[in-house]
């Protein structure tokens, strides 16, 4: 990106897997110079019949010059015969920014690392994940924010829901350089599970080696609570659909926080599908919680309302 040049509009590229017993290797490369700022969207997906596995190997390079700004949003729905490695990592320059948004829904086995290296003073990173797995899913997800300049800040926040026989292991690492003085750094991962057979691992993780620095780290694996269950199903509501709105609730948070709508509306009816147990159908709209009955805590766009379709289909390349 030249420098000076700000895009408004995504710039959006789309990976296919469309052949069995066959490999892809992406690699992406965004140079950000002075002053410049992007918004760029990747797609992976997949159209594979049958049970024969296929691989994607996914690079992802970004490098944020003087007070650049980029902003990568990721968005996997892979069929379950696709393994999946990615490796995803930001370099920063003085006052330069990026921020990660990552969806990760689909491919049978999923190793992912996502890293941002401030090694610019004022440099800020952060990332926004969501993860729903079912089936036997496997999903290994690291994440570094190696800080080594000052007054540098960063954040992860991810959220992720299991059902099924699925795994996912996920190992956070705050990591502070002895030069990194002034500080902010903040990691926090939080797993719901829908099934007894289902299993998360969360490891989060601070390295220190300055003195003034404010960070902490945190993380919650749980299933959903009986008492909300039994709140909602009092009122009328099947106990599908309570689980549903109070999964709802719980990524609503962190979907609110992706800066494209029409990915946040992509994710809201691909969450509501995986819930539903269907992927040939339109996905329920998520509507005003005010529309049937108030959930305290649950976001005004955290309810489903079972088999409406929706208005119309969202065009994938529209953002």
């Amino acid at each position: 990106m030249p420098q000076g040049v700000e895009i408004e509009e995504p710039i959006l590229a789309q990976v296919w897997l469309n052949t069995p017993l066959s490999a892809i290797f992406s690699h992406t490369l965004i140079i950000a110079e002075p002053q410049s700022s992007l918004r760029f969207v990747q797609e992976y997906n997949s159209l594979i019949a049958g049970d024969d596995p296929a691989l994607l190997s996914d690079v992802v390079e970004v490098y944020a010059n003087r007070e650049a700004r980029v902003e990568f949003s990721n968005m996997q729905d892979l069929g379950q015969n696709v393994w999946t490695i990615t490796n995803k990592n930001a370099v920063h320059e003085k006052d330069g920014s990026t921020t990660w948004v990552l969806a990760d829904l689909g491919s049978r086995v999923m190793l992912s690392d996502i890293g941002v290296g401030l090694s610019g003073n004022g440099s800020a990173g952060e990332l926004v994940g969501v993860f729903f797995t079912d089936h036997d899913q496997r999903y290994s997800i690291n994440t570094l924010s190696n800080h080594a300049a000052i007054a540098t800040n960063a954040e992860t926040l991810v959220k992720g829901v299991l059902t099924d026989e699925s795994r996912v292991e996920f190992i956070g690492m705050i990591r502070v350089q002895p030069k990194a003085q002034q500080t902010a750094s903040f990691l926090s991962d939080h797993t719901l599970l829908l099934s007894k057979k289902c299993r998360a691992e969360s490891i989060p993780s601070l390295e220190i080696g300055a003195n003034e620095v404010s960070a902490s780290h945190g993380a919650t694996t749980g299933q959903i609570d009986e008492e909300q269950l039994f709140y909602l199903m009092v009122r009328g509501i099947p106990r599908e659909e309570a689980e549903r709105i109070i999964v709802q609730g719980f990524f609503e948070p962190v979907l609110q926080r992706i800066p494209l709508e029409n990915l946040r509306t992509r994710l809201r009816r691909s969450i509501v599908h995986r819930m539903s147990g269907s992927y040939e159908t339109e996905a329920d709209t998520w509507v005003d919680v005010q529309e049937r009955w108030e959930v305290e805590g649950v976001d005004e766009y955290a309810v489903s309302l079972n088999d409406k379709p929706a208005e119309e289909e969202i065009i994938l390349t529209e953002y």
